[in-house]
Formats: structure tokens, C-alpha cells, sequence
């Protein structure tokens, strides 16, 4: 689930005030780089730059007048940032595992499991599999400050530069965390809870359920 967005993609800023003769990147221009790097409710602020002539990446030749430039600033939150709670991955996995086991891909099994699945409350008519609730915990709060950092190539581009991330942001997206509602639009059919809530417990008893039925479950024959 990539739902930030990354400062590894190509942008080329248009050199506002900064001629074809500049011999490096303007605060300004790594700034609006920057910004057009991050997702809406993430405002980026305080950024300090430093640089490094580079003249090769690998076995690469660059462009004479690249740097590389070191970059630390400061990213705002606009608003709360959720992300899945520690230990959900490992949950969808085993629960996947025991579902996916039982099924072996035949159809009277897929069926029984999707009667038990609706039955537990997992899976509603048209759901494609029966899926556990995801539980997540407020990672960001809005107009929480996160210091952040990395490193960028900048190559001269005409009148203005390319940039290109070098290393990963020190702050990864689990991390930080999107908007509830960023969640719910990339995972339609999950349901999200937050963790520790009555409901993350009603929940997590309810999956405990279905697997303990399934694996009691007679399987169906093969046809």
C-alpha cells in the first residue's frame, strides 16, 4: 500500500530568476521540488541544503555542474495520519494462510469457507474472499512537525535542474501514515478499526471464530 508520494520521480522546475549560467540549485528550487515530492497534507518547511560536486554516479558520466545535495527539512502534518498497527501484516497473513488452506483452490471448499465467512460476519455477498479487519493507530497527529532528510542529485536541465533522490527519506511511509480515508479509497473491502477499540476486540474475536471453525470445518470433497 504506497500511498505517499516519492521524491524519486524525475522533476524538472523551471528556473523562475535562476539563469542557464547558475552553478547550483537554489534553496527555492529544492524547496518546490520537495513539495511537489509530498502528498497535500504533508507541508514541507525549514529546508536546509548543502553540496557536493559530483562529476559521476557508478560508472556513470554526468552533466559538468552536477551536485549531489544533502537536504533536511521539516515535514507538517494538515491533519491525522493513520497507519496498520504493528502486528497486522503477520494477522493477514496467518489468516490468509488458514483460508487459503483449507480452500486448495476448489470450489466446494471456496464455498464452504465463503458460507463461514458470512456467517463470522468477514465477508459480505460479493466480496471476492473473506478478509480480517486491519487495525490501525494515529501515527501523525495534524500540525505535528516531523524532521526529515535526504539526498538528492541535481543535474543542470537548460534554464533549470533535474533532480533525482539518491536514498530513501529517513522517515518511511509506515511511519509517517495517510489520511484514514487514503486507507479506505486504496483497500475498498477492508475493514479498518482502531487498535485496542471494541471493535478491533469484536473483531479480532470474530476471526478467531471463523478459524477455529474452519479448522474443525469436514473438508469438502474434491469434485
Amino acid at each position: 500500500m504506497n500511498l505517499r508520494a516519492t521524491a524519486s520521480l524525475l522533476v524538472v522546475l523551471a528556473a523562475a530568476g535562476c539563469g542557464s549560467n547558475a552553478k547550483k540549485p537554489s534553496d527555492a528550487d529544492v524547496a518546490v521540488y520537495l513539495a511537489q515530492s509530498e502528498p497535500s497534507y504533508l507541508h514541507v518547511s525549514n529546508v536546509k541544503v548543502s553540496f557536493e560536486a559530483i562529476s559521476a554516479l557508478g560508472r556513470s558520466k554526468l552533466p559538468d555542474g552536477s551536485w549531489r545535495v544533502h537536504v533536511t527539512y521539516t515535514l507538517h502534518a494538515t491533519q491525522d495520519l493513520y497507519a496498520p498497527d504493528a502486528g497486522a501484516a503477520a494477522q493477514r497473513r496467518a489468516f490468509d494462510q488458514a483460508v487459503t488452506g483449507f480452500e486448495l483452490y476448489r470450489l466446494p471448499r471456496i464455498q464452504a469457507v465463503e458460507q463461514l465467512a458470512l456467517r463470522a460476519g468477514l465477508m459480505r455477498q460479493g466480496d471476492a474472499t473473506p478478509e480480517p479487519a486491519v487495525a490501525v493507530s494515529l501515527k501523525t497527529h495534524t500540525n505535528q512537525d516531523l524532521p526529515n532528510g535526504v539526498t538528492l542529485l541535481a543535474q543542470p536541465d537548460g534554464a533549470g535542474w533535474k533532480f533525482v533522490q539518491l536514498d530513501a527519506q529517513s522517515l518511511p511511509d509506515d511511519a509517517i501514515g495517510a489520511p484514514l480515508e487514503d486507507l479506505k479509497r486504496t483497500s475498498p473491502h477492508t475493514v479498518f478499526v482502531m487498535a485496542g477499540s471494541d471493535e478491533d476486540r469484536a473483531y479480532l474475536a470474530r476471526e478467531q471464530r471463523f478459524l477455529a471453525a474452519l479448522a474443525k470445518a469436514e473438508q469438502p470433497p474434491a469434485p
